[in-house]
């Protein structure tokens, strides 16, 4: 017999000729439906009026991601289930809208998609994916249930979506009201929608309206009620965690090593806060179900962490644009940790009380990696640091005009720099919407917070060290950290901060 052939070198080190590979999914398609509708409240959060081109751009590849999702299901219903009308209505109002952004020249006609909007189209693609090649049909009746939990789950996201893109024109079109105000030749008023609702921004909020109205249609006894029938997998494995903790770390410092965007750098601080919050649910479960009262340091400590760390990621949030690049696979590690703490910590739609948490396998095991984590974030906070130290970062003129005033009158300017007699970013870039560089009071003030972020993350870390331990009980700025870290939050429609390159 002859013998088998030695395989190559190149057959067993792919990466060593850099071929491209799909990253690896552990997420189950809930856990991916989870993730839209809590990247979709993020959007919602995050929105401002620059942001409406980009998004109504990515307003009809999302739906049809969606609709590729809805066909993949099973089809079988059971009876008095909901019919599909809803998304048969909602492809077709984002088909006109796509055809009339090609078809016409406007103010939202070109440019660039919003990448947050590719991210959740992209990830309803994977799920469809999976769904298409190992979907089978339902035989029970709680796969019925499990299935109209799915759909509810894709026209949520749809939905928050969409009223994030309203949110957006009716800033845009607030703004457009203002400078006609202020060169003496004020716009006309809306009579429906809002005041704000002017030209150009009216037409297209009537437009994504009858799209939000089409998604809410849906929902006729509440979100809660369509999400009741909802599968609950068993855990995949206790050491979860732990395993999706070690990949970030060694992803993000991979990410953030390689030329990172401002995009990477405030995923990786709203991770990191998201640990930070989590650590304090899971050790309150832990202290619950040993009944050990453990020492209040290490959940300040953890407090201040997160805290800090998400000061940060707004800081760094502000300096991205809808078309920034980020890097896909340090997107994924962040979901595959959201999705790794959301099996302990939530049931459907709610945390979970600390007696349900304790009840779960691999909490033990949980709290040990999540402390780990601590040690592995001290040194991420100096990677960030360094990189806010940098004298690349650019910004939108009048994001970074609001950064200067807010830093300046809360301190965190250099003293001199903020008693300088200047302006600081000049009106006419303001005006022209263009990007500058980022000013030196804005510098110091992120090089500030960045310290302060390495100060309370080698605290915590410290502290991790001297004493494993929390507080008996969750904060409450802790528990709603998590929630809007890891669970569906309430709809938030008030903008935040604005976004610009920074490269």
């Amino acid at each position: 017999m002859e013998p088998e052939p030695r395989p190559t070198f190149g057959a067993i080190d792919q990466g060593l000729f850099d071929v491209p590979d799909p990253p690896r999914e552990g997420r189950t398609v809930g856990e991916m439906l989870f993730d839209v509708d809590h990247q979709a409240r993020q959007l919602l959060m995050d929105v401002e009026a620059d942001d409406a081109g980009p998004m109504l751009r990515g307003w009809s590849p999302m739906v049809t991601a969606a609709e590729e999702l809805w066909a993949a299901l099973p089809r079988v219903h059971a009876p008095g289930m909901g019919p599909e009308e809803p998304m048969r209505r909602l492809s077709a109002h984002a088909k006109t809208i796509e055809i009339s952004l090609n078809g016409h020249t406007t103010a939202y006609s070109r440019g660039p998609v919003d990448t947050r909007m590719t991210q959740m189209a992209q990830t309803l693609h994977s799920a469809a994916t999976l769904i298409s090649r190992y979907g089978q049909p339902p035989v029970k009746a709680e796969a019925y249930r499990d299935l109209e939990a799915a759909r509810s789950r894709v026209m949520h996201g749809l939905y928050i979506t969409s009223h994030a893109i309203s949110v957006a024109l009716h800033s845009d079109g607030r703004n457009r009201f203002q400078d006609s105000v202020e060169q003496g030749r004020p716009l006309p008023v809306a009579r429906h929608h809002s005041p704000y609702a002017v030209a150009p921004t009216g037409t297209w909020l009537t437009r994504i309206s009858s799209c939000e109205r089409a998604a809410g249609d849906y929902f006729k006894g509440g979100l809660s009620d369509s999400l009741g029938g909802e599968a609950v997998p068993p855990m995949s494995t206790p050491n979860r965690l732990e395993r999706a903790l070690a990949h970030w770390d060694i992803q993000a410092h991979r990410s953030l090593a390689n030329d990172p965007t401002a995009m990477d750098i405030a995923v990786a601080c709203r991770t990191e806060g998201l640990i930070a919050g989590a650590s304090l649910v899971l050790t309150a479960a832990a202290s619950e179900a040993t009944e050990e009262v453990t020492g209040e340091r290490f959940g300040a400590a953890v407090e201040q962490s997160g805290q800090a760390w998400s000061n940060l990621a707004n800081r760094w949030h502000e300096l991205t644009s809808p078309d920034m690049k980020p890097d896909l696979e340090l997107l994924h590690a962040a979901a595959d940790v959201r999705a790794a703490y959301r099996e302990l910590t939530h049931n459907h739609t709610t945390l979970a009380t600390p007696q349900e948490i304790a009840s779960r396998p691999g909490l033990d095991a949980a709290v040990r990696a999540t402390r780990d984590a601590f040690h592995a974030s001290a040194d991420l906070a100096h990677v960030v640091a360094e990189r806010g130290a940098g004298s690349h970062l650019t910004g939108a003129a009048w994001v970074l005009a609001r950064r200067v005033r807010d830093d300046v009158e809360s301190g965190m300017a250099t003293p001199e720099r903020a008693l300088e007699e200047k302006a600081w970013v000049s009106p006419a870039d303001i005006v022209a919407k263009r990007t500058i560089p980022m000013p030196a009071p804005a510098a110091d003030g992120l090089r500030a917070a960045s310290r302060i972020t390495v100060t309370m993350a080698e605290r915590t870390a410290a502290t991790v060290g001297a004493r494993p331990g929390a507080g008996g009980a969750v904060s409450p700025v802790g528990a709603r950290h998590l929630e809007r870290s890891v669970s569906p939050a309430p709809a938030v429609s008030s903008p935040g901060a604005g976004r610009a390159p920074v490269r």
